[in-house]
């Protein structure tokens, strides 16, 4: 049986964790999960899980590698049985591959030799960590610094000097195959180890896979006979031209900075990768080749060729250069210092290397050129010579020269005449300097031949970069440092391209373009740059025959490259041979398989490959290779409202820079001038996408609307001005529209909030049916919002509450219907999160790949007919309350209302840039202008009682107040605004207190029953009645006791005398109304109702509540039985003594009660 390599690859990229824990039991700690080796018995976790990097690293045995790896160690199963067991686990579905009997045999081959490779890896990891400190290996390995994360990432190994490999091989049946990986060879009839007494370096595939080996020699005198470096030779798995050193544990890091440095060996990458170079891989000593670099192809953009300092290191330079240049890739290059190659240069300069490098980097075309020999070979003897001849010539002139003592022993004429001669001759020496600088200058320095070598080189390297704007700049700069004209090396790059187009036409037995037997309606110079042909809207390839056929139905457009590590996409316009034109847009990993992008296409209909005319995965290759460069990048906005960028986003565009600029049709939105920063790996960008509003999403049939919640986050001009709105909120809401104001306006800057304080408060409204708390949510909302209904806390998931509240920033949102009792946990949790803005722990079985908190990202206002006391008011002191109150509305402010509710049904969302745009000043001053305000509410308040929490929940409106008032005209002064804040934070404060006082409600009702002024069976009982009627809006139900559990039944009304007594004699306690302790009782899970009629003792039946006693007493609120050491009856209908009603008496009789 063999699977798709696509499915393989799904089951490779399937979350790590999720697998292992299959198996394991694995504790978070910090990004990394932990647990004891699954292979070794250990007292210390050391085996390390890695979601981001998808490996495990076991350090008690020294194993290490992806999901797969743990996989087949830990169930001692092959390759194609773990990837079973995962897709199992994972549910993913594994396609069949058809293979000829051929093929199968050349897998089952590479199975082997896989295998093999995998146990003898082992082998050496365990020899490794037996070595005794003394070793040369393990003194080797301390000498380089390898960390233990190190050691167990490249599975770092020491071969022996006994054999052992072979003779275990010879045992196992296994020989052929070691042989054949070039583990083991022979020699005058006897077989031996290729690597002995040598440090291992395992060499992974791209995938993780082991394919080979390399192994270092100690340095010792002994053994300098021996090569340094042990190669694996060249086997069915190992190609050593197609494979690269470290890529496989690189490659992610290549991805993410799109770009590669590629340097000599193995210790090279090492120091690298320990010194914060990540992104670093090797050739093995071998030269690049198009294979290397087309592998690099699919991770970097950018090589860094950082190559050992020598001659042999240049060389390799100069040929790496127009390898990767031919295969796409932009090329730089570090010249090292003499005696330096990158494993001596990173482990001289540390933490510095990533800086030496960015220093010394240079662009790889230039440095070629500026480093071209074109000087003349007899220019520097030719100056010499002139230079040596004017120096004989002064030497003789300056002996004829009269001295100053001759000079003093002449008079008259005599004098004046060898004065005159000396004149002569220094004018004789002068003209002679004249003369060679002019023989130098005329001496011909640069080499015709040279330079015409030079230029015919850096030609062909030219040739090899296909980005014409690229080659064009790069001919401009060459033409100058040459001094030759520009036009002359695009000439010769030209006549390089033809003879490229005959030397591959020749391939296919065409020997020149006049007989290129193109389409009609084709163009050749669309050929032979990229090897097919566009005829209507189809492409056209070349068989081998040298003719072309049809190869697609379709044509494709691209667009733009959407840029991101969890959502990257291109966006096309494809059109079909019958006109049908879609904009679409897809994972970027569908263009690295022909299998998976046909699959896509045919989901569509009406786009496809004609295979049965000849198209292969070459043909796709091209395809790919053509389009891949002609996207514009771009960056989803993958979350609404504020971005850090400086702009706000909406569904339908972006307000930036004082102006809203809608998206396109693509769903594109251009900010010029957001990106300007100079970037050494990521490039700049200043699109974003927006799908909800593009083409091909926008009009999604119901259920099919991926982004359907987005439409409900869309510019709209308001009908009303912000003036207007806020003195209708004050019309319609009075004192509670000054507060959903301020907390509105504070919505839009709540991550400033966050960022300084750590919290931001929720706001809440409580209340009767029909008593306005859901409308004033509503237009909180949809101030930010078009049409957006409420989510209603009894019918939301998880998944929901937390996408809804995760997408946005600073906006509001509103949940209704909030209870106690229904609203689901985790959700509960999310709202209690929402406070300090992370929400609730992720789970590790989503699929995510890593731990995180749903992050709240949205401000909230939630809606229910009773306060939250759950948890003991946890959620209540993080939230703003307000209490609304059922009553009679007239027409005139009915009226009202519906005024406020016409302009929010509009649309508002106008207004909120009319706030957001004083985002900079608000940043600037906000801290100072909190202090400010914390201290003015606290000076108010100076004699009141409050909660620190609420009071800290309620200040941050009246900074928002503050930073605003000179920026907006608000409808209400500083003085209203500390009146209404300072009622609330007391209303608040005493709301929470009055809830607190349901605890101390319950303790007084257990001393008055200790104290006997409550009895059993006259104010309460405790029975287990297995079925009784209560009342439930207005209706009565029964209730069934399935789990026989002890119901307190309590007259209230009886009771409550005595309460009201007992608590008026205590001090700072109030006593709490019977309505509002009906209300308080509601809001309980151990409440169960109330009961209609109860008999208690000889009296007829009374109305009384109905309570979970077994609950309450685990939460310790109320002990009514005499002995706390007994425990409640089991349920053993035998026992002849037990009486369904429970009194002190009865239990003291029980002597076989549970304990």
């Amino acid at each position: 049986m063999y699977y798709t390599q696509a499915s393989i690859d799904r089951v490779r990229d399937a979350d790590i964790v999720q697998t292992i824990n299959n198996f394991e039991t694995l504790k978070k700690e910090g990004a990394n999960y932990k647990c004891t080796s699954p292979f070794k018995s250990e007292k210390t976790p050391s085996f390390v899980v890695s979601p981001v990097k998808q490996m495990f690293k076991c350090f008690a045995t020294g194993f290490g590698g992806d999901g797969i790896k743990f996989v087949m160690q830990k169930k001692n199963i092959d390759f194609i049985e773990a990837i079973e067991v995962i897709a199992q686990i994972h549910n993913i579905y594994l396609e069949k591959e058809e293979v000829t009997p051929e093929q199968q045999r050349v897998n089952d081959q590479k199975g082997e030799m896989y295998s093999l490779l995998d146990k003898v890896t082992k082998q050496y990891v365990s020899n490794r960590k037996k070595l005794e400190p003394s070793h040369w290996c393990d003194i080797m390995i301390k000498e380089r610094a390898f960390t233990k994360d190190t050691l167990v990432d490249y599975q770092i190994g020491y071969a022996e000097l006994n054999n052992a490999l072979t003779k275990w091989s010879i045992e196992t049946g296994t020989l052929s195959i070691a042989k054949d990986l070039g583990l083991s060879n022979s020699k005058d009839s006897a077989s031996y180890d290729v690597f002995k007494d040598r440090l291992i370096f395992p060499i992974h595939n791209h995938k993780g896979t082991i394919i080979g080996f390399g192994g270092r020699r100690n340095n010792s005198e002994a053994s300098s006979k021996y090569p340094k470096y042990v190669n694996s030779k060249e086997s069915p798995v190992y190609n050593k031209s197609n494979v690269l050193y470290g890529l496989f544990q690189a490659k992610k890091h290549i991805a993410k900075t799109g770009t590669a440095i590629l340097t000599e060996g193995y210790t090279d990458v090492i120091a690298m990768v320990q010194n914060n170079l990540e992104h670093t891989v090797a050739s093995c000593g071998t030269a690049l080749t198009d294979a290397h670099a087309k592998l690099l192809k699919l991770y970097a953009k950018e090589i860094i060729l950082l190559r050992d300092g020598d001659s042999a290191g240049l060389q390799a330079t100069i040929r790496d250069i127009d390898v990767c240049l031919a295969n796409g890739l932009q090329v730089s290059l570090c010249i090292l210092p003499e005696g330096d190659d990158p494993d001596t240069l990173a482990n001289r300069l540390k933490e510095k290397t990533a800086d030496w490098i960015n220093d010394n980097k240079q662009d790889a075309v230039l440095w070629k050129v500026a480093n071209y020999d074109v000087k003349s070979d007899k220019y520097d003897s030719d100056v010499q010579a002139i230079k040596d001849l004017e120096q004989q010539h002064i030497t003789a002139i300056l002996q004829e020269i009269s001295d100053d003592v001759l000079l003093g022993e002449l008079e008259g004429e005599a004098l004046k005449a060898a004065k005159a001669k000396n004149t002569e001759l220094r004018n004789e020496i002068k003209g002679l300097k004249k003369q060679t600088k002019l023989d130098i200058k005329d001496l011909p320095e640069i080499d015709p031949h040279k330079k015409a070598t030079g230029v015919d080189d850096i030609c062909k390297t030219l040739f090899n970069i296909k980005h014409e704007t690229k080659r064009d700049t790069y001919i401009k700069q060459i033409a100058v440092l040459f001094n030759v004209p520009a036009g002359n090396i695009k000439k010769q790059i030209g006549e390089l391209e033809k003879q490229d187009t005959e030397t591959r036409k020749n391939k296919i037995g065409v020997h020149n373009t006049e007989n290129l037997r193109l389409p009609k309606g084709a163009d050749k110079e669309e050929y032979l740059q990229h090897g097919f042909v566009t005829v209507g809207n189809s492409y056209y390839f070349q068989s081998n025959n040298g003719g072309f056929f049809q190869g697609t139905q379709f044509k494709l457009n691209p667009l733009f490259h959407i840029l991101g590590d969890k959502e990257n996409k291109r966006v096309c316009e494809i059109v079909n041979v019958s006109h049908k034109k879609q904009m679409i847009d897809f994972d970027s990993s569908l263009l690295a398989s022909f299998f998976e992008f046909k699959k896509y296409l045919f989901r569509l209909g009406g786009y496809r490959f004609f295979t049965h005319n000849g198209v292969q995965a070459k043909h796709f290759d091209e395809f790919v290779n053509r389009f891949d460069d002609e996207f514009e990048p771009a960056l989803e906005l993958l979350t609404l409202g504020w971005n850090s960028k400086g702009f706000y986003a909406f569904a339908d565009g972006v307000y930036y820079n004082g102006k809203f600029r809608a998206v396109n049709k693509y769903g594109i939105i251009h900010l010029k001038g957001i990106d300007t920063k100079k970037k050494e790996y990521n490039q700049n960008v200043e699109n974003y996408y927006s799908p909800a509003f593009s083409a091909m999403y926008k009009d999604n049939q119901e259920g099919d609307d991926r982004y359907e919640n987005d439409r409900y986050f869309v510019y709209k001009e308001s009908p009303v001005s912000l003036d207007e709105w806020m003195q209708q909120m004050i019309t319609v809401f009075a004192e509670k529209g000054l507060g959903g104001i301020l907390f509105n306006f504070a919505s839009c800057f709540r991550d400033l909030f966050l960022s300084h304080y750590d919290y931001f408060p929720l706001m809440g409204g409580f209340g009767e049916k029909d008593s306005g708390k859901s409308g004033f949510g509503k237009i909180l909302q949809n101030f930010f919002y078009y049409r957006l209904p409420a989510l209603d806390l009894t019918q939301a998931t998880h998944v929901g509450f937390s996408r809804r509240l995760s997408r946005n920033y600073n906006t509001i949102q509103f949940l209704d219907e909030y209870q106690d009792k229904i609203t689901d946990d985790k959700i509960f949790s999310g709202m209690m999160g929402a406070w300090n803005g992370i929400g609730r722990e992720k789970g590790m079985n989503s699929g995510d790949k890593r731990t995180q908190y749903d992050k709240i990202n949205s401000a909230i206002y939630y809606a229910g007919q009773f306060m939250p006391t759950r948890m003991e008011n946890a959620l209540a002191t993080r939230t703003i309350s307000w209490l609304f109150q059922s009553r009679n509305y007239s027409s005139e402010e009915k009226s009202e209302f519906n005024k406020l509710l016409n302009w929010t049904n509009e649309g508002l969302s106008s207004l909120v840039v009319d706030v957001v745009q004083h985002r900079t000043y608000f940043e600037k001053n906000l801290p100072v202008v909190h202090s400010e305000s914390v201290r003015t509410l606290k000076e108010a308040l100076k004699d009141q009682d409050y909660q620190e929490r609420i009071f800290g929940n309620v200040a941050m409106l009246l900074t928002t107040f503050r930073l605003l008032e000179d920026q907006i005209n608000f409808p209400f002064t500083d003085n209203e605004v500390i009146t209404l804040l300072k009622k609330l934070i007391i209303d608040n404060s005493e709301q929470i207190s009055d809830s607190n006082g349901l605890t101390e409600f319950w303790s007084v009702i257990t001393f008055l029953f200790e104290r006997g002024h409550i009895q059993v069976e006259r104010e309460f009982k405790i029975k287990k009645k297995l079925s009784f009627k209560i009342t439930e809006n207005r209706q009565k139900i029964e209730y069934k006791n399935v789990d026989r559990k002890n119901i307190l039944f309590l007259r209230l009304k009886t009771v409550y005398q005595d309460y009201n007594k007992e608590v008026s004699k205590r001090e700072g306690v109030d006593v709490i109304g019977q309505t509002t302790l009906r209300q308080y009782f509601k809001s309980r899970d151990y409440f169960i109702g109330l009961v209609g009629a109860e008999r208690f003792g000889k009296a007829s039946g009374e109305s009384c509540y109905a309570f979970d006693y077994d609950a309450m007493v685990k939460l310790g609120l109320v002990n009514l039985l005499e002995d706390d050491s007994i425990q409640y009856p089991d349920q053993d209908s035998s026992k002849e003594n037990q009486k369904e009603t429970l009194t002190p008496e009865t239990l003291k009789e029980d002597d076989g009660l549970d304990f």
